[in-house]
């Protein structure tokens, strides 16, 4: 089973970010030189170093991982980006607030404080409903009285649908949504040509 996607957006960028972020090393040792005794670890911090200058550039620090993958997580990307790139996701956020049963009163425009809030938010939902999508993760095998419980809650995962939020994420972080091929990426933009899921199971 290959793990790797073939196409690379912002929302494939976030999950290898948070991923990384995720692991219990140390910190200190989130740099490309103490990475290079565990190939697959080194693979992910140069794939995260290319995509890093690819979607958030503003906030890019050679080898300075942990303020790097902190802006992208807070949002703080945004601080530096002229706001009008969102203009179209601005209205997209009054449409849906319109929708609603009931409607605040609107004062002022969007802002970047406004933006950040509503993307941090998001991305805190997402990685909450990843973690119930896991629950019954890892049971390859189970006896009859204990499958109930297991049923139930595969038939709500089933239902969790987090395209909507994934739409926006992806906006706020590349407003233009694009799509890269690895082949591109590593033409382009020094994105590494190692084959990950073979490090992956030659380090396992």
């Amino acid at each position: 089973m290959r793990f790797e996607p073939s196409e690379i957006t912002a929302i494939v960028f976030l999950d290898k970010l948070q991923s990384f972020a995720a692991s219990k090393q140390d910190k200190l040792n989130w740099t490309l030189a103490k990475q290079k005794q565990h190939p697959p670890s080194y693979v992910k911090l140069q794939q995260l170093d290319s995509l890093l200058k690819v979607f958030t550039p503003e906030i890019y620090q050679k080898d300075n991982f942990p303020h790097c993958f902190d802006a992208v997580l807070t949002g703080k990307f945004l601080m530096s980006r002229d706001l009008n790139i969102y203009s179209g996701i601005f209205s997209e956020m009054d449409a849906e607030i319109a929708a609603q049963p009931y409607i605040p009163e609107k004062h002022g425009e969007w802002d970047e404080f406004y933006l950040r809030h509503n993307f941090t938010d998001l991305l805190q939902f997402r990685n909450s409903v990843e973690m119930v999508r896991s629950h019954n993760s890892g049971i390859a095998e189970i006896s009859y009285h204990y499958l109930y419980s297991v049923a139930v809650s595969e038939e709500f995962i089933r239902q969790m649908n987090l395209k909507k939020v994934d739409d926006f994420l992806w906006k706020v972080i590349d407003p233009q949504q694009r799509i890269f091929s690895k082949e591109q990426l590593v033409a382009d933009y020094g994105y590494p040509d190692d084959d990950l899921d073979e490090l992956e199971l030659d380090f396992w």
